[in-house]
């Protein structure tokens, strides 16, 4: 016995089970999530067009499966009487039943008006339309859900309705005749797609027609590239210097500006990373001496490392530490936070210039009252 036949029964069994343009929305859904929650690929260049892709049509489509289950195309005998003829049963057949009186589909649908369905590209085209209002109204229910709004519930409330939804559209499309359920037509665009390129009428028009399908190609990965690819100019680091309020908020405000010698005063230094890659910061904290030859111009007279903190980020992650500032000397002081992203220079070396980033404190410190 053939083994090819056992193959071919399980493949029909199984498109019987769950039809495979709706096998393929539940495979993309399982493929997303997949994406989202694995490291290697959650930072690969496939994320992004990935992820445009579920949102804007795969919501909308599995709608469209639950409201149009069967085919857009009228089966043959509605054309037959949309034609104003009539079959070979008809009131001068042998049966003497007009086949006008029997009913298309066996789930209630009327025959009066024909097919109700849609085709593929209509569905394709609506299934765009119906996600741009989904997916809003999704974000809406996350809203005022304790969970809130992130980029993690956005996922599993979405793949959750997708799901469902995609299950009553199987049990729908189910009901149905054979005849009258919606099939992907993927057998008909490749057999449209061949006789274009291959059996196009001379070799000038199969010719312009690739032409034409490599231009659409090259443009899509263009834009997928372009979405995927992070513009050079949105690679940075940023190191910041603030304080807390009473609550432990973030305040660009309330600095300290005169200490006497061995006292402290806390002050919170942050870094950002923005290069589109992890990088591992050196943070190095330095008490200058001044001096102020104009209100513009000075010059270091003296430094010395109070402290010196090393974070790790991942790209789009900030870190933050509280950091106790104590003067040692007495007069104009600079407190000069000087933030590397590779290597770090020798202490001697330490200075603004060789920085990739730097923020700066001024502080007036005065000799402790005997």
């Amino acid at each position: 016995m053939s083994i090819g036949r056992p193959i071919r029964l399980l493949a029909v069994r199984i498109r019987r089970l769950c039809p495979p343009d709706l096998a393929a929305i539940l495979a993309l859904t399982i493929l997303v999530n997949v994406v989202a929650v694995t490291p290697g690929l959650r930072a690969s260049a496939v994320r992004i067009p990935l992820g445009l892709f579920f949102l804007l049509v795969v919501p909308g489509y599995a709608v469209l499966a639950v409201v149009y289950p069967e085919s857009g195309d009228a089966p043959a005998a509605d054309r037959l009487r949309s034609a104003g003829g009539s079959s070979a049963m008809g009131t001068g057949g042998s049966t003497g039943v007009d086949v006008r009186d029997r009913p298309l589909v066996s789930n209630g649908e009327s025959p009066a008006g024909g097919a109700r369905g849609i085709d593929g590209i209509e569905r394709i085209v609506l299934a765009a339309v119906c996600s741009v209002a989904i997916v809003p109204l999704i974000g809406l229910v996350l809203h005022a859900s304790p969970w809130g709004i992130s980029g993690g519930s956005y996922l599993l409330a979405t793949s959750a309705f997708v799901v469902a939804t995609t299950i009553v559209a199987i049990q729908r499309r189910r009901a149905l005749p054979a005849s009258a359920r919606y099939s992907f037509p993927v057998t008909d665009w490749v057999e449209t797609g061949r006789s274009h390129l291959v059996a196009a009428p001379t070799r000038m028009d199969a010719l312009l027609n690739v032409a034409v399908v490599a231009s659409l190609l090259v443009a899509a990965g263009a834009v997928g590239f372009a979405v995927a690819t992070p513009a050079v100019g949105e690679q940075y680091s940023a190191v910041y210097v603030g304080t807390e309020d009473e609550d432990g908020e973030f305040l660009a405000a309330n600095y300290p500006s005169t200490l006497e010698v061995g006292d402290a005063a806390d002050v919170v230094v942050g870094v950002e990373n923005a290069e589109q890659r992890p990088v591992e910061y050196t943070v190095v904290a330095v008490e200058q001496e001044i001096d102020r030859h104009d209100e513009t111009t000075v010059s270091v007279t003296d430094q010395r490392e109070l402290e010196r903190f090393e974070p790790e980020l991942d790209h789009g992650d900030s870190w933050t530490q509280t950091h106790a500032i104590e003067p040692t000397v007495d007069g104009e002081v600079r407190i000069v936070w000087l933030l590397f992203t590779d290597s770090v220079p020798a202490e001697d070396d330490l200075s603004i210039s060789a920085a990739d980033e730097y923020v700066h404190l001024w502080l007036d410190v005065e000799e402790p009252l005997e």
